[in-house]
């Protein structure tokens, strides 16, 4: 399905992926929403995100939760507030009492959306993106190589949630896991720095995937914190 429209407001959108849904003989599995897709920006759900806490007092572009599982969970029930004055993009919506209180998305959902760069055209770099992306699946190359990298502060830094996600790799992609394939792990404490080694890795010929796991901000990724150690000075760094 191809869905275009100047949309104004995310219900629309929503009905309109519920409809494809609910369709027996073909339903929809998943979406990607190209361009200026509205936000929704969830409110008195905070209890659902897996690290965000934040006053609801605060200013409401800081202290609500953009999420798509407004479109691609179902189950969840909202009522919608208003537009963002200043960020037309930005949709407030609350969760509401009668609504599951659980994620659990009926289909997956994906965004390409190009970021606002002083001296480009956000819309001409999202045409070279998506051509970019149609020679490379015209090449038919087979998904043979994957690395996997995470950065500080990621899942609170747990080892056990990061084996449990190259257990669920495993389950997702099993054929890169077969002999003759190649599948990496890097965390970031296994040096300092660790930038040097990813960007070589990125570069690295054959590499179909790299797939990061880290915070960041809107122009930086937080790769490594402090650097680890014992010794007395870098302590007194530290």
């Amino acid at each position: 399905y191809l869905l275009i429209d100047d949309w104004k407001r995310p219900e629309p959108i929503r009905e309109q992926l519920v409809k494809l849904h609910e369709n027996e003989k073909t339903p929809l599995e998943g979406c990607v929403f190209i361009g200026d897709i509205p936000i929704p920006m969830i409110r008195d759900a905070h209890h659902l995100s897996s690290a965000f806490k934040r006053s609801p007092k605060a200013n409401w572009q800081k202290s609500s939760v953009p999420s798509d599982r407004y479109y691609d969970d179902f189950g969840l029930k909202f009522d919608y507030i208003k537009q963002d004055s200043l960020i037309p993009d930005y949709h407030y919506m609350t969760l509401r009492a009668d609504s599951k209180q659980y994620i659990s998305p009926d289909i997956y959902s994906a965004r390409i959306r190009p970021l606002h760069l002083e001296g480009e055209n956000r819309y001409q770099m999202l045409r070279d993106y998506l051509k970019k992306a149609v020679a490379e699946k015209a090449k038919q190359n087979a998904f043979d190589q994957l690395t996997m990298a995470r950065g500080h502060g990621y899942n609170s830094e747990d080892p056990l949630a990061w084996s449990g996600e190259q257990m669920a790799l495993r389950e997702q992609l099993p054929q890169i896991f077969k002999s003759g394939n190649t599948v990496k792990f890097y965390d970031f404490d296994m040096r300092y720095p660790m930038k040097p080694l990813y960007l070589n890795e990125i570069q690295r010929e054959g590499l179909d995937v790299m797939l990061f796991h880290h915070h960041g901000g809107p122009t930086m990724q937080y790769i490594n914190g402090y650097e680890n150690g014992s010794g007395i000075n870098l302590s007194i760094e530290n």
